[in-house]
């Protein structure tokens, strides 16, 4: 199982505000809970933390330290600090941490933060048990990196690099500015292959996806690229590296192949399908706009076959729900006020329906989730501070609630049907939690609260191990209080 955290923004330099907490340790100290408090121990942390990526099988917790390039390690058993690794150079920061338990291994990748352009960054391996640097080499990565990912059974890492300075001022260099993926032996990091495509005529930072350019799909054992100086998708193989297919889309719009910000890619393994979703954008000399409806394509993942195509909202992201073979396609409804859910049979690419949905669902700022035991689609809106679960056959919404100030993440306990959320609370006039947060426990099916936990400031991310009852949530603190991360016993909730 691969989890990851990626951070999303714009790139930033080290703070010096930060300096300080660098190498002291993170966990400042542990409380041991006895009785019948679900709450097994809770361990403060300092505050400039991102979110844990957990290993299960360790029971280790990698954080990143915010802007910077520092990792750190933490055994959620006991509570102990384990170390600090500086990843990459000077000046750069993580972008992305990656557990893969199949390789026993911790995969840290960097952005870099300024120099000439093509820009380096570092991929950096630890070993999952001991935290140990495994190696630590340099990437070309052109501009920024929008994407990766890792076959534990090929032993490969893949890294979408993308020229993202470019603008109508620039006239772009095929070799200097050119949109890379660089194949890499995920045991030795070894550069196997880089394959340099051609760059986009025109970057926008304003562009964000709510899901990545590049997708790996074990099934056929195909890793898929988006392509950016037109509409279209490549396909390597997953062992060599080595180019298949180019895969060109139908149009955005008619007449116009390009498509400058590419396609959001997602992939079902089971279902042996690839989903491209693209926004239509307006080119003209100077801009791409995109505020036009986009478009949903189905692939057959081993052909690369073109299945079916649909139009699609704006700012549009997909759901699979592989038990029902639906999904989900979930656009803005075009009045800042609602969605519109487009139904499609996950096979065929066909659409079964669409439903309008009162509430806003935005994929930027919040959390969808799959219970792939009973079917059903649970979204979280932060913004908005509701929670929605939709019938996973239909789209219908079964009910929509109101849970909680300033929710921040969900997660599902599907053996036992029952939904995760954390809330920060109200929030002053700086933004900042006016006091603790909380934990609610739902039953999926109805929607009722059965349990509420007090945990600690500004939690933002909820993580379950089901194979051992756990729960992590995980809070940032304040600049005047620190963070924490709670550890909880499910069964006992």
């Amino acid at each position: 199982m691969i989890r990851t955290h990626q951070r999303i923004g714009q790139r930033v330099m080290t703070s010096l505000g930060l300096l300080g907490l660098l190498f002291a340790p993170i966990a400042t100290s542990t409380v041991q809970r006895t009785g019948t408090s679900p709450i097994v121990r809770v361990i403060s942390l300092t505050y400039g933390l991102g979110p844990p990526v957990l290993d299960r099988l360790t029971g280790h917790a990698f954080f990143r330290q915010v802007n910077s390039r520092y990792v750190h390690v933490l055994d959620t058993a006991t509570g102990t600090f384990l170390r600090s690794i500086a990843v990459g150079v000077a000046r750069e920061a993580i972008r992305n941490i990656i557990v893969e338990e199949k390789l026993d291994r911790v995969f840290v990748l960097t952005e870099p933060s300024s120099g000439t352009v093509p820009l380096i960054a570092h991929i950096t391996a630890l070993d999952a048990q001991t935290a140990q640097v495994l190696f630590d080499v340099p990437v070309t990565v052109g501009g920024d990196v929008w994407g990766n990912v890792v076959d534990p059974v090929t032993h490969r890492l893949f890294v979408l690099g993308v020229p993202d300075y470019l603008d109508s001022n620039i006239t772009s260099n095929p070799a200097r500015d050119a949109v890379r993926v660089t194949i890499l032996d995920a045991i030795t990091g070894r550069v196997i292959h880089t394959l340099a495509l051609r760059p986009t005529l025109h970057w926008s930072d304003s562009y964000f996806r709510p899901t990545p350019p590049i997708v790996l799909n074990t099934r056929t054992n195909h890793v898929f690229v988006s392509l950016f100086d037109r509409n279209g998708v490549l396909v390597l193989d997953a062992s060599s590296g080595q180019y298949i297919k180019t895969i060109l889309l139908p149009p955005l719009v008619p007449g116009l192949e390009v498509n400058p910000h590419g396609n959001s890619l997602v992939t079902s393994d089971y279902l042996g399908r690839v989903y491209a979703i693209g926004e239509r954008g307006m080119f003209s000399a100077s801009t791409f706009k995109t505020q036009e409806p986009g478009m949903l394509t189905t692939l057959d993942a081993s052909s690369g076959r073109v299945l079916h195509a649909v139009p699609t909202g704006t700012d549009t992201f997909a759901i699979i729900d592989a038990p029902t073979r639906r999904v989900f396609a979930i656009s803005d409804g075009g009045d800042g006020k609602s969605s519109r859910i487009t139904v499609l049979n996950a096979l065929s690419g066909a659409v079964i329906g669409s439903v309008p949905h009162g509430t806003p669902l935005d994929p930027f700022e919040g959390q969808s989730v799959v219970d792939e035991r009973s079917g059903q689609v649970i979204i979280l809106t932060p913004g908005h501070g509701t929670l929605s679960v939709l019938d996973g056959t239909s789209g219908h919404p079964r009910y929509t609630i109101a849970i909680g100030s300033n929710p921040n993440d969900l997660a599902v306990d599907a053996q036992r049907g029952r939904v995760f959320v954390v809330s920060a609370g109200p929030r002053d006039r700086r933004n900042y939690p006016k006091g603790v947060g909380r934990l609610s426990v739902l039953d999926e099916q109805t929607g009722v609260v059965s349990k509420t936990i007090v945990v600690g400031r500004n939690p933002i991310s909820v993580t379950l191990d089901e194979i051992h009852a756990r729960a992590f949530v995980f809070s940032t603190g304040t600049p005047t209080v620190s963070g924490d991360l709670t550890v909880l016993d499910t069964s006992r909730l």
